[in-house]
């Protein structure tokens, strides 16, 4: 079920970032995040993934209740390039909770696309996002962050389970840490920094059929106030953003 999208400024923005457009999903289940971002390599970056070192991209996407200033959820997902001197390919490692995927790519071009792309990345679960509540996605991107207290701390991150990390009252001063490196606005040393937001969206809220008693939506009741700025359901494309 593609999610419905507030095209209105909202008052309050987690992000100083500029809007993108993406793709927010929501199977019942879990609530993922699809964006690309192509222009986090500009043509000399391109280049030295030829060199045969290896390349880190680490994303980190934040949601948002639209105006709050505290994230509710985080999401991680690391990848990792190198050119194969010897086999003439780039081989691309994807790591997220989900576990690590491994790509064989001939051309430059095809990496980069594996590496400046978020698809299908698990935001939250669906239960823990109200219906009917407007929300935001915050995502921070950073190339080669060359602090290796952060490395290992996104690789502590993504060993545990989803359940023990992902949700702010679950784990809160390991959430927090993140937390502090997406508020600052001189995040660590990295050869690049991206960052962005989605336009507020939010899970529409489902109509019970007549004669059975309507349910609550999991979480706070959102105040009648929010209900005459939602915006109408995404397009056939299904995106969210300008």
């Amino acid at each position: 079920m593609l999610l419905g999208v507030v095209t209105a400024n909202a008052s309050a923005r987690p992000s100083d970032g500029p809007e993108r457009a993406a793709k927010l999903d929501d199977d019942g289940r879990t609530l993922t995040l699809s964006v690309d971002y192509p222009d986090l390599f500009d043509p000399v970056q391109a280049r030295r993934l030829d060199s045969g070192f290896a390349t880190h991209v680490v994303a980190r996407a934040w949601l948002f209740r639209d105006g709050k200033g505290k994230p509710e959820a985080l999401a991680l997902r690391t990848f990792r390039v190198a050119y194969d001197l010897w086999d003439e390919v780039y081989l691309v490692e994807e790591h997220d909770e989900s576990g690590t995927h491994t790509y064989r790519e001939p051309k430059r071009e095809g990496a980069l696309r594996r590496i400046t792309s978020l698809t299908r990345l698990s935001i939250a679960e669906s239960g823990r996002v109200p219906e009917g509540v407007r929300h935001v996605v915050a995502v921070l991107v950073e190339v080669n962050p060359v602090s290796p207290e952060l490395l290992a701390q996104v690789r502590r991150w993504l060993t545990r389970p989803p359940e023990a990390h992902r949700f702010t009252d679950a784990g809160e001063s390991f959430f927090g840490s993140f937390v502090s490196i997406f508020l600052n606005p001189r995040v660590g040393d990295a050869e690049r920094v991206l960052r962005f937001r989605t336009s507020p969206f939010f899970r529409p809220v489902r109509i019970q059929p007549a004669g059975k008693a309507a349910r609550p939506p999991p979480g706070p009741v959102p105040s009648p106030a929010v209900g005459p700025a939602l915006g109408p359901a995404l397009g056939p494309k299904g995106e969210v953003g300008r």
